[in-house]
């Protein structure tokens, strides 16, 4: 594990040393001006359109809000309905009851003013 360490660093100085030599590649003075020309000035207003395919360059943006809204009314949709499905109904007996009956012991043990600290 030493050994790899050491090799790791003695390549991390040599790429090191390789990154010294290189000479660095400069802009040209052409790049410059369409960089500078293509800027954003401070006083430039911008549309709105403009904005958003900034922040959502991908294309139109209604299909994906199309779908977002199509999952949130599926989700609705399903959610009002509940566990009984469409048109069923849930039996009584197939309801969990054990919270229910906690809650009652623990409401009990509150009013009574038992001492409650093993019962947790």
């Amino acid at each position: 594990m030493v050994q790899d360490n050491q090799k790791n660093d003695a390549e991390l100085e040599e790429f090191n040393a390789l990154l010294r030599q290189a000479t660095p590649v400069l802009a040209s003075p052409e790049l410059k001006a369409r960089v500078l020309a293509a800027a954003d000035t401070p006083g430039k207003t911008t549309s709105i359109g403009s904005v958003l395919h900034q922040l959502w360059p991908f294309g139109s943006l209604w299909r994906p809000a199309a779908g977002l809204a199509a999952a949130a009314c599926f989700g609705v949709v399903v959610g009002l309905i509940g566990p009984a499905g469409i048109g069923g109904s849930i039996a009584q007996d197939t309801l969990p009851t054990g919270l229910g009956e906690d809650v009652l012991s623990i409401a009990s043990v509150l009013t009574t003013g038992e001492d409650q600290a093993d019962d947790f």
